[in-house]
């Protein structure tokens, strides 16, 4: 979501594994056309991100697992707050399930694949 006179590209990462959370923002950052045009920002839970100002990203990366929480659960409160934002589920988790979809992630990838996130983040 664009506020007036923003020409960033907000993003979240929400990851609780700190060394996954930070290849993450490695490669957006390598990708990134224009230095200085993504503003990314790291969260270690679910409660972390809906604690601040979610409605500002235009793109979360969301782990599905948390200790005590749900990736599910945070992508769903996350599309309540904020309407515009698309959101990536990017996890460990072996197989996706049928709910994993029904809030509609942009795209469902595995952290293990670098080059799988090289080519769609």
């Amino acid at each position: 979501m664009k506020y007036k006179g923003d020409e960033l590209y907000w993003i979240a990462i929400c990851d609780d594994e700190e060394n996954s959370a930070r290849l993450i923002q490695r490669i957006l950052m390598e990708g990134e056309t224009e230095p200085g045009k993504f503003k990314i920002s790291i969260f270690s839970s679910g409660k972390d991100l809906m604690n601040g100002n979610v409605s500002r990203y235009d793109l979360l990366i969301l782990d599905m697992m948390f200790p005590g929480e749900n990736g599910r659960n945070i992508a769903e409160e996350y599309v309540k707050k904020n309407k515009s934002g698309l959101f990536v589920f990017c996890t460990d988790k072996a197989t996706p399930l049928p709910e994993d979809f029904v809030i509609h992630p942009y795209r469902y990838l595995k952290k293990d694949r670098e080059r799988q996130l090289r080519r769609y983040l």
